[in-house]
């Protein structure tokens, strides 16, 4: 291996550690709004569901039950889907770029 292999191959690892950090941090974050978004619904929205303003998605928090819109909705589960793929990005980087580095 020549010295520009050398610094390509650093530079490359780097990379992968920067791009596995940003996304467990953007995991970590997203997990952390939606579960707070997950409480504030819960505390804020109407224990009686109203089809009349479209609150009939059930929100279920340790035995209390709040209803949320369709936007409400989704929004929660989009935020923990999101999450989820960055922390599965961040572990597959983890298992599959590191075996492959030399000491």
């Amino acid at each position: 291996m020549s010295a520009s292999d050398t610094l390509d191959r650093k530079y490359a690892l780097r990379l992968w550690k920067v791009l596995e950090g940003t996304a467990a941090c953007v995991a970590v974050a997203l997990w952390v709004t939606a579960m707070f978004l997950w409480m504030y619904y819960d505390s804020t929205r109407p224990h009686v569901a109203d089809p009349g303003t479209g609150r009939i998605y059930q929100l279920h928090t340790h035995g209390s039950i709040a209803y949320l819109t369709q936007a409400e909705n989704f929004r929660l589960n989009a935020l923990m889907l999101v999450a989820g793929i960055c922390a599965l990005i961040a572990i597959c980087i983890e298992a599959f770029v590191r075996p492959f580095r030399r000491s």
